[in-house]
């Protein structure tokens, strides 16, 4: 695509759908963005994200899982256990984060947000995993974690060691003194 807007057209029956665009440039970087918009009395319509939930939430059975208590490796482990979660109702399934983090931590102390943890498998893995559970109509949630990185996250320590010159150092919140602040009184999860 060289123009600056692709259309599609509308479609035709009323209902939720989902949008996926994938872009790959010259240098073979890709990136991809999802939206999902509802049909309504042939109307298009970008719901209120605040106030609207997509359908499915409204009926969803969602069991948490921390991957690296189901099984080694967590990815192939969880995907085993797809047909029993599915026999019980289960038709979302809430990842405890599974990026790179400390091996003593719960995930929460994220030191790079694009890649998956080794720990739990492969990305062949993860992506069995996520087919697998699709296949058998079951979403995959991921627990995100913006509000705070790991004290070992390279913009947490370019800061740390380059003070106000570094390009990160107002990423983190800090006290009157210039100290980072804390999630709860966890020294390792600067906010």
């Amino acid at each position: 695509v060289s123009q600056p807007a692709i259309r599609v057209l509308n479609p035709q029956v009323d209902g939720e759908y989902y949008l996926r665009l994938n872009v790959k440039d010259a240098a073979g970087r890709e990136d991809r963005s999802e939206i999902y918009f509802t049909v309504q009395d042939g109307t298009v319509r970008i719901p209120d994200f605040d106030h609207e939930n997509p359908a499915w939430v409204e009926n969803a059975v969602v069991y948490g899982v921390i991957p690296f208590a189901i099984g080694t490796p967590a990815f192939r482990a969880i995907t085993n256990q797809l047909d029993s979660l599915a026999d019980l109702g289960i038709n979302a399934l809430w990842l405890a984060p599974v990026n790179v983090s400390p091996i003593e931590d719960y995930g929460y102390a994220v030191v790079d947000y694009f890649e998956l943890n080794p720990r739990y498998g492969t990305k062949e893995d993860f992506l069995r995993m996520v087919q697998e559970a699709h296949a058998r109509g079951i979403r995959i949630l991921m627990d995100f974690v913006p509000n705070h990185t790991s004290d070992q996250h390279p913009y947490f320590r370019d800061a740390r060691v380059n003070g106000p010159d570094s390009n990160y150092w107002n990423f983190y919140a800090r006290d009157e003194v210039g100290n980072p602040t804390h999630y709860f009184s966890w020294e390792n999860l600067p906010n």
